[in-house]
């Protein structure tokens, strides 16, 4: 079984924000809590999902709400021992491991903290192989696995319990009630058994986005970094990682009422709604969700979201082809173009890029 330090959490922080796709959360402010809450003594235990038994339930744990209120109050982990408490109250059932619904940013970080504090293992593995906005667009989604109860917690120790099956609802209270209070919150749900998250979730999450993260902290140039990238993400489940483009950033259009915002990058046009989804080069497409559209600040050789692409910086488009998992036709209809409001069809980022890939 491997294990996740404070070494190799540093690591994953930077993976997080590169499988983000632009969103994901300000993990900088998760790096501070590491740096200034844990001693060289961390230690957490990750198994692969190929290697977790029959028998055992796992439970996820995550963040929701603003950046802002983030930096407000800094998470210990102890909210998510008391939201599993709370699940063991609901359900019956203890949690043996948990996992993350969201494998990027915050919430690949923030359940690794409960694991330390609760000296439960995590699951290798995810719902979503990246960022994004909602809670319908995971793989439980995908394959009919119910989801209730969700457990929500405001940092003033508030909690409600959601019992529809319908994630939409689901994410639709959640985002009232959040707007409703502190603006940020905690929560726990999405319980099954090992058996069933043997078959739904994406594998390799957490050791995918550490190996990209030391790529990350390795390189000394960007040519470096994109050789790394390349041989990182082409042996795992995504696909070989490709440079788009490299400009300045001239542009940047706040969201308007379709909730699209976009930014651009030379000739380049990223249209962006919480993480990037898609890339034009004279109105023609380069990249699309649910493949991963990933900004790398030049200068500092660290990957961006969204809200830090300032006009004048220096940056480089990269895009990563997404699992399989996310582009069946039903996982399709949840994380695809369409389901953000664009009226074109999903076309994979080998097919647009052949060259690279063939």
């Amino acid at each position: 079984m491997k294990k996740i330090d404070k070494q190799s959490l540093e690591a994953l922080m930077v993976g997080s924000q590169f499988l983000g796709s632009g969103g994901g959360g300000k993990i900088h402010i998760l790096r501070q809590l590491v740096k200034d809450s844990f001693d060289d003594s961390f230690s957490v235990d990750l198994m692969a999902v190929d290697e977790i038994a029959e028998e055992g339930i796992g439970t996820t744990v995550g963040m929701v709400g603003s950046p802002e209120a983030l930096e407000e109050f800094l998470p210990t982990g102890q909210e998510g021992r008391e939201l599993l408490d709370k699940m063991q109250e609901l359900t019956g059932k203890k949690t043996d491991a948990i996992f993350t619904i969201e494998g990027a940013g915050v919430n690949l970080i923030y359940p690794v903290i409960v694991a330390y504090a609760t000296g439960l293992p995590i699951i290798d593995g995810d719902g979503m192989g990246r960022a994004f906005p909602e809670l319908p667009m995971t793989t439980f989604q995908f394959n009919n696995q119910p989801i209730a109860p969700i457990v929500f917690q405001d940092i003033d120790h508030i909690s409600y319990v959601y019992n529809d099956q319908d994630a939409s609802m689901v994410d639709l209270k959640i985002r009232q009630k959040i707007a409703e209070t502190t603006g940020m919150a905690f929560f726990a749900g999405y319980q099954a058994p090992y058996a069933a998250l043997k078959r739904i979730l994406i594998p390799h999450t957490f050791s995918v986005g550490l190996k990209i993260g030391e790529a990350f902290l390795h390189a000394n140039n960007f040519d470096d970094l994109m050789s790394e990238l390349g041989h990182v993400t082409r042996n795992s489940l995504y696909g070989s990682a490709i440079e788009i483009t490299r400009g300045v950033v001239s542009e940047h259009v706040a969201m308007d009422h379709s909730n699209i915002a976009s930014y651009q990058v030379g000739e380049y046009k990223v249209y962006y709604h919480y993480e990037n989804l898609m890339v034009y080069h004279n109105k023609k497409l380069v990249a699309n969700v649910p493949d991963l559209i990933t900004l790398v600040d030049l200068d500092t050789l660290e990957p961006i979201s969204v809200t830090d692409a300032e006009l004048g910086m220096r940056v480089a488009i990269v895009a990563t082809p997404a699992p399989l998992q996310l582009r069946t036709p039903t996982a399709l209809s949840y994380v695809g173009p369409k389901a953000f409001g664009f009226k074109s069809a999903y076309e994979p980022l080998e097919k647009i890029h052949f060259k690279h890939f063939f």
